[in-house]
C-alpha cells in the first residue's frame, strides 16, 4: 500500500470535521478534556468542597457497583509524545542561511490532520488515535486498539509504534522534525525565539522565561496552569542543580509538562489483582526510571540529574506556604493564612506535590494479618482526608487500605472545575472523582473500571437477580443450563492470561480445532452470553515512570518489559514488597546523573527467585533487603542456595537460560525471571525440543523474537549500553561547538534534535545507543502494509494450555504446563 492512499480515500477538508473514532480504551479518564468554560480560582473556591465530597461520594458508589466485575481478557496499550520543532532563519542580516530550531506550535493543527488520516484509514486492521498534551508544540500517540494477550501482540509493539512515527512525520512540514526526546534542550534560554523573549509575564503562567503561547489553546490547560499558581500563591518554583554546580531556575508548569514520555497502562483482571499489581510495579518504578533515564539537559544547561521526575513534580506544586512547611508551627500565622473553602483550610501540612512517587501500598487484605503487614509496609508519611476517609470506611463499607487511598487523593483540592459541571448525579457520573484523580499524578496510577462498564455490570446483575426471583421454582428444569454454564466459566478460567496465541487452525499440518481449542480461540468478559468489555476498559494500572526513548526500539523494549514482568509477577514468580521509605530512597537516587551505572538500589532479599517467592503480604519486620546495582537487580546474581535443574519448569530447560549466560549458575534477577517465566510457558525452542515437536524443524523459538528487546535492557542494566541519558550527554559533551562550561550552545542543540530525528526514523544507524546486533530499518522504506502484521505468530496445540489458576487460600499459583507444550513461531510469509 502507498503512503499517498492516506489521501485517495477523501480529502482532509471533508473530513476534519467529521465523526472520529471512539475513544481508545487505555486513554480513557487519562484527562477530562471536555468543552465548556472553566472557573476561574476565585470562581471555583465556593465550589471546592462540594466537588471534593461529590468526588470521593461518586468513587464510592461506582467501585461498591464494580467490585465483584471481572475482565479476564489482559488487554494493555501504551502511550508517546512528542514535541514538533522546526526551523527558522536565524538573522537574515548575516547575509548566510543560519537555520535553528525552536519550538512549533502546531500540535493542534497537526493533531486535526492526522486524526483526519486516521479515520480515512479506519479500515486498515490497525491505527492510532492522538491525543492533544499539554505543549502547543506536542501531540499524544497511542495505538487505536489495545494490545491483548498473545505473544504476537508483544511482536506488534514496535510496528505500532513505527507507524505512529511515520504517520506523524508525513504531515510534517519540510522544515519540521519530531524526535521522540524528553525535553526541547533550549526551553526557556534567552535567545533570538520568541517565544522566550516576548510577551512574557503573561496573566497565565507570568513566567519570565516563556510566553503563554506555549500552552496548549484547549481551556483546561490554561485555567490548569493559572489556578495552579494562584492556589499555591505565587509562581512555581522550580531548581534543579547543573552539572557545573550552578542551579537551574524555572518557574513555569511548561518546564515539567513539557517533557515527553512513555507510559503503558494494563488492564487486569479483577479489583484484587490490579491493587496486587499496583503495589509490586510501585517498587519497580524506580528502577525502571533508572534504566530509561533520558533528561540530561533542561533550559540550555547540562544536569546533575538524568530525569525528568522533579522537574515536573515542582512544576506542578500548587501547594501554599503553609502547606509545605514555610510557616512551620506559628500558630498566629497559620490562623492568618487559613481558608474553610480550600482542602485542610489551605494549611494542613502535606509532605508532597501533586506529581510524585506513590505513598501507599494499597493491596486488598484478606485478613486481618494483612492489614498490619501493610500498615507497616506503609511507614512513609501520608496525608488523608479524615473526612473523606470516615465516608469511605463508615457508609461506603471500603476496606482501610483502599480508603487511605482514595482519602489521600482528596487532601487535594479540584484544579479545574466547568460551569457546566458542578451539580451531578453522583450515581451516573464520574466527573468529580476524575477531577482528582487525574491531577495526582504519581508513578502508578490505579484505575476504577470506566462508568459505562459499571452502569452495564450493574444493569445486568439486577437483571439476573430478577430472573432467578421470578424463576425459583423452575430450578430442577434448568439445573442442566447451569451446570454448563459452570463449564464454560472453568473454560475460560483456564485461558486465562496466557501470553501464547491460539493460531492452531494457521499451521499447515495441525489436526482440527477440537471443541476444547474453539471455546477458547476468542476469549471475553461475558455475562449471560453478552460482552462486557464492548462497554469499556476494567480495572487498570498505568505505569507512569518510564523515560521516552529516541527509537521504537527502544520503547517497545520497556513497554514489553512491563507486560511480561506483569505477568511473571501474577504467574507467583516475584513479590517485590519492602517498606515504602526504601522505594521512596530509591527513587530520589534513580533521577540523579547515571544512576544505572554509579547507583545501588533497595531490593528485597529472593524477590527473584520463583523458589522464595510468596504473594502473601509480609510484614516490615520479615523483609529481608539488600543494595544492588541495576546489573545485579536486572542481569541477576547467583543464587546461593539452588540447585540447577534442566527439568524443572521453572528453570531453563536445556541449559538455555538467555539472561545471563547459560554457564552460571542459576541467577535471579528481573531479566532471569522474565525469560524463565517464557519458558516455562513453553516459548522457547528447547522446550519444544525437550516435547518431541515435529513443528520445531527450520523454525525459532518466540523467546527468539524477544531476545533483542531484553538483550537490550540486559545491556543497558550492565552498563555495556549507555542509557539515552548518556548518549545525548556523550553527545553534546563531544560536539565541537561545546565549550566545557556546561552550557549547550545553539548549535550543539540543533545537531542534537536532527541527529536524534534521524535516528529515530531509521536513517541513521546507532550502534552505540541500541548496540550493533539491532539493524533498523529507516521507516522512509518501509511501506505501512509492512506494520500491519508482526513478524512472528505464534501456533500451539489445543491441549497445550497454561493457567493462572488459584489456590486453595486464594494466592495466584504458577503457571506452569497442563500438558506437553509446543508453542513456536516462523515468519509471516510475505
Amino acid at each position: 500500500m502507498n503512503v499517498h492512499r492516506l489521501f485517495t480515500l477523501c480529502t482532509l477538508d471533508l473530513i476534519l470535521n467529521s465523526h472520529l473514532s471512539p475513544i481508545n480504551w487505555s486513554s480513557v479518564n487519562s484527562a477530562i478534556l471536555r468543552v465548556g468554560t472553566p472557573l476561574s480560582w476565585i470562581q471555583s473556591m465556593p465550589h471546592l468542597q462540594y466537588v471534593r465530597s461529590s468526588g470521593y461520594r461518586q468513587f464510592m458508589i461506582h467501585y461498591n457497583r464494580c467490585k465483584d466485575l471481572e475482565t479476564p481478557i489482559f488487554l494493555w496499550g501504551d502511550e508517546i509524545e512528542y514535541g514538533i520543532f522546526e526551523k527558522q532563519l536565524k538573522d537574515k542580516s548575516e547575509g548566510v542561511s543560519t537555520h535553528h530550531y525552536e519550538l512549533s506550535l502546531t500540535g493542534s493543527q497537526l493533531r486535526q490532520k492526522l486524526t483526519a488520516i486516521e479515520y480515512a484509514n479506519s479500515d486498515l486492521p490497525i491505527g492510532c488515535e492522538w491525543q492533544p498534551e499539554y505543549g502547543s508544540w506536542m501531540v499524544e500517540a497511542v495505538p487505536r486498539n489495545p494490545f491483548g494477550s498473545y505473544v504476537s501482540d508483544l511482536m506488534n509493539v514496535e510496528k505500532s509504534m513505527q507507524l505512529r512515527r511515520k504517520r506523524l512525520h508525513f504531515v510534517l512540514s519540510d522544515n519540521q522534525i519530531a524526535p521522540s526526546i524528553s525535553t526541547f534542550p533550549l526551553l526557556g534560554v534567552r535567545n533570538n525565539s520568541k517565544y522566550f523573549n516576548n510577551n512574557l509575564h503573561g496573566t497565565i503562567a507570568n513566567s519570565e522565561y516563556i510566553t503563554d503561547e506555549l500552552i496548549n489553546p484547549h481551556p483546561r490547560f490554561g485555567a490548569l496552569t493559572q489556578n495552579i499558581r494562584l492556589r499555591r500563591g505565587s509562581n512555581v518554583n522550580i531548581t534543579v542543580p547543573a552539572d557545573n554546580s550552578q542551579t537551574i531556575h524555572m518557574d513555569a508548569m511548561a518546564f515539567g509538562m513539557g517533557c515527553c514520555c512513555l507510559q503503558v497502562t494494563m488492564q487486569c483482571r479483577s479489583d484484587e489483582e490490579s491493587r496486587f499489581l499496583h503495589d509490586q510495579l510501585t517498587v519497580l518504578s524506580p528502577l525502571l526510571q533508572a534504566l530509561s533515564a533520558s533528561t540530561p539537559v533542561l533550559k540550555g544547561k547540562l544536569t546533575a540529574t538524568d530525569t525528568r521526575w522533579e522537574v515536573i513534580a515542582q512544576a506542578v506544586d500548587d501547594r501554599t506556604p503553609a502547606e509545605r512547611g514555610l510557616l512551620g508551627d506559628d500558630a498566629t500565622a497559620l490562623a492568618a493564612a487559613a481558608n474553610e473553602q480550600m482542602a485542610g483550610a489551605g494549611v494542613k501540612r502535606l509532605m508532597k506535590s501533586r506529581y510524585s512517587s506513590v505513598s501507599l501500598f494499597i493491596a486488598k487484605p484478606r485478613s486481618e494479618r494483612d492489614l498490619f503487614a501493610l500498615a507497616s509496609l506503609n511507614d512513609l508519611p501520608a496525608d488523608v482526608d479524615e473526612q473523606a476517609f470516615q465516608v469511605l470506611t463508615e457508609e461506603g463499607g471500603l476496606d482501610e487500605p483502599l480508603a487511605r487511598h482514595v482519602a489521600h487523593l482528596f487532601v487535594r483540592d479540584p484544579l479545574v472545575i466547568f460551569n457546566d459541571s458542578i451539580v451531578l448525579d453522583n450515581y451516573n457520573a464520574m466527573d468529580h472523582f476524575e477531577n482528582i484523580q487525574s491531577t495526582n499524578w504519581r508513578s502508578m496510577r490505579w484505575k476504577l473500571p470506566s462508568l459505562r462498564i459499571g452502569l452495564e455490570f450493574e444493569r445486568r446483575r439486577i437483571r439476573r437477580q430478577n430472573d432467578l426471583s421470578s424463576a425459583s421454582d423452575e430450578h430442577s428444569e434448568h439445573s442442566g443450563l447451569a451446570a454448563e454454564h459452570e463449564v464454560d466459566e472453568v473454560l475460560e478460567g483456564l485461558h486465562r492470561n496466557i501470553l501464547v496465541e491460539d493460531r492452531v487452525s494457521l499451521a499447515d499440518e495441525s489436526p482440527a480445532p477440537s471443541p476444547l481449542s474453539s471455546s477458547l480461540s476468542t476469549p471475553s468478559a461475558k455475562d449471560d452470553g453478552e460482552d462486557l468489555q464492548s462497554f469499556g476498559p476494567g480495572w487498570r494500572v498505568e505505569f507512569r515512570p518510564l523515560e521516552v526513548q529516541l527509537t521504537d526500539f527502544e520503547n517497545a523494549a520497556f513497554a514489553n518489559l512491563v507486560v511480561l514482568v506483569s505477568r511473571s509477577i501474577l504467574a507467583g514468580r516475584m513479590n517485590l514488597y519492602m517498606p515504602m521509605s526504601l522505594v521512596e530512597e530509591n527513587m530520589r537516587r534513580a533521577q540523579l546523573k547515571d544512576a544505572a551505572r554509579s547507583q545501588r538500589f533497595w531490593v528485597r532479599k529472593g524477590a527473584f527467585s520463583t523458589a522464595s517467592s510468596s504473594l502473601e503480604i509480609p510484614q516490615a519486620a520479615e523483609v529481608e533487603v539488600e543494595e544492588l546495582s541495576l546489573d545485579e537487580i536486572f542481569n541477576g546474581k547467583a543464587c546461593t542456595n539452588s540447585t540447577h535443574s534442566s527439568s524443572s519448569p521453572s528453570s531453563p530447560c536445556c541449559g538455555d537460560q538467555r539472561l545471563p549466560d547459560s554457564s552460571e549458575a542459576p541467577r535471579s534477577g528481573v531479566l532471569p525471571a522474565v525469560t524463565n517465566y517464557l519458558l516455562a510457558l513453553g516459548c522457547g525452542g528447547c522446550a519444544a525440543e525437550a516435547a518431541g515437536s515435529q513443528q520445531i524443524s527450520g523454525r525459532h523459538s518466540v523467546l527468539d523474537g524477544l531476545d533483542p528487546y531484553l538483550s537490550l535492557l540486559s545491556k543497558r542494566a550492565s552498563g555495556e549500553l549507555p542509557t539515552a541519558a548518556r548518549w545525548m550527554r556523550s553527545f553534546i559533551e563531544g560536539h565541537p561547538a561545546y565549550r566545557g562550561d556546561g552550557e549547550v550552545p545553539q548549535e550543539v542543540s540543533d545537531d542534537l534534535l536532527t541527529t536524534c530525528d534521524q535516528i529515530g526514523m531509521g536513517r541513521v544507524s546507532c550502534p552505540s545507543l541500541y548496540g550493533s546486533e539491532r539493524v533498523i530499518t529507516p521507516l522512509d522504506l518501509i511501506d505501512e502494509e509492512d506494520l500491519m502484521f508482526a513478524n512472528y505468530t505464534c501456533f500451539i496445540q489445543p491441549s497445550q494450555l497454561f493457567a493462572l489458576n488459584l489456590s486453595t487460600n486464594g494466592s495466584i499459583s504458577n503457571f506452569g504446563p497442563q500438558g506437553g507444550v509446543v508453542p513456536v513461531s516462523v515468519p509471516v510469509p510475505a
